[in-house]
């Protein structure tokens, strides 16, 4: 049996960790490249406290742009359509939704069929069966 459910898409706006991942490969990663190249050609390590946090700068600017681009990035969530309604007042339940099942409140309707209160308003079911799948247990 197929439940509906609800997609929600978090999108990602378009560039800003693209700009700010060339910004820091600019500002930061080719004087660091340049420093080495001086070091491996040379031999001589002027400034080369500079050169290591300069280094590591580099590295740590491009891995947080990085993960923070993938924690912001571009997902899908499939959800349920049944979810626990948050009530901060007990008016905000109808008075027929008497019943409660694992916290969600449902009223019995007549051949077996279920009605619950959910975040989008009432969903019905045609059997406890589908109501306890939707739920999860």
């Amino acid at each position: 049996m197929v439940f509906k459910t609800r997609e929600f898409a978090i999108r990602r706006q378009f560039g800003v960790a693209a700009i700010c991942f060339w910004i820091v490969q600019v500002c930061l990663g080719v004087p660091s490249v340049f420093l080495a190249s001086v070091l491996l050609t040379t031999g001589k390590a002027e400034g080369a406290l500079f050169s290591i946090s300069l280094f590591l700068a580099w590295i740590g600017c491009t891995l947080a742009i990085g993960v923070g681009s993938l924690l912001h990035g571009r997902s899908q969530l499939h959800l349920p359509t049944v979810f626990k309604v948050d009530v901060y007042r007990p008016d905000d339940i109808p008075e027929e939704y008497d019943q409660e099942y694992m916290g969600y409140r449902f009223r019995m309707l007549p051949k077996g069929a279920v009605e619950v209160f959910t975040a989008d308003g009432p969903t019905k079911y045609r059997k406890w069966e589908d109501f306890t799948r939707a739920v999860g247990r």
